[in-house]
């Protein structure tokens, strides 16, 4: 089911390729005369490193269900060691997907900053805090594992 979701929210990240490179509104535009937050230089560099995130992700996805579908058929041979690998990948792949989410979406966050100025710091904030605490619940979860 999670990997299924970040799936879903990765291909909808990607699509922010598109974006970045069809025209864009220059923010300098926007803010004349005064100075914009980000260049548009800045706002693409943004804009790809979320998408390089959620292409990332995407491949993660993919090589993680591959490997555990492995993992599992190889298990059932194994035993109780095989059961304990799996678990080791499952809980590294959720730690990465969970990583290369927070970082897309805290670059998509800053390349919105220089077009809608509170809202854009907001979201900056907001990725900020929900990585803050999807780190601390990454940690319980690897010490409940572990």
């Amino acid at each position: 089911m999670f990997i299924t979701l970040v799936f879903g929210v990765s291909l909808f990240g990607a699509s922010t390729f598109a974006v970045a490179i069809g025209q864009m509104t220059d923010p300098a535009d926007i803010w004349e005369p005064e100075k914009p937050p980000f260049s548009m230089e800045r706002v693409r560099n943004f804009l790809g490193a979320a998408w390089l995130c959620f292409i990332l992700a995407i491949a993660v996805v993919g090589f993680s269900s591959s490997l555990l579908t492995l993992l599992k058929h190889h298990a059932n041979r194994a035993g109780v060691n095989g059961q304990k690998m799996r678990k080791t990948i499952a809980i590294t792949t959720s730690v990465l997907l969970w990583t290369l989410l927070a970082v897309a979406f805290l670059f998509l966050s800053l390349a919105m900053v220089p077009y809608a100025y509170i809202p854009g710091w907001i979201a900056v904030a907001s990725a900020i805090l929900f990585s803050i605490g999807m780190a601390c619940l990454l940690f319980f979860q690897v010490r409940m594992c572990a």
